[in-house]
């Protein structure tokens, strides 16, 4: 693979997954089904833009204008977190309902007890 301008790599945006250095290539001929589209890839994390065959003049405006997805680790945990106890609460509340809706009163009331008892409500 080769990188068709040398001045490209300053005008190329780092990756926006990683933040890695990216670099513009020209697929070779032994690449079947894209040879002589241009790709722009992550050399880091290996992210790629779409080959573009015909309008290669807006494949780095398009690598550049990629929203930038990094997220922190604490933002991930608490995505994480957050869709882990939307679930939890979710089946809390669907054994809840078909515990009383079977008419088991007492059951019922010991269930969401120890349910509550290790902190999830619902």
């Amino acid at each position: 693979m080769t990188t068709p301008d040398h001045t490209l790599a300053a005008r190329l945006a780092p990756c926006p997954f990683c933040g890695g250095e990216a670099k513009r290539h020209t697929l070779p001929s032994d690449d079947f089904g894209n040879e002589g589209g241009d790709v722009i890839e992550c050399v880091q994390c290996l992210a790629s833009s779409c080959v573009e065959f015909g309008r290669k003049e807006n494949l780095v405006s398009a690598w550049n204008t990629r929203t930038n997805q990094l997220i922190t680790t604490a933002e991930a945990d608490a995505r994480v977190g957050a869709a882990v106890l939307a679930e939890r609460e979710a089946a809390v509340i669907l054994v809840y309902e078909i515990i009383y809706e079977n008419g088991h009163v007492t059951l019922g009331d010991k269930l969401v007890a120890a349910i509550r008892s290790r902190g999830v409500t619902g």
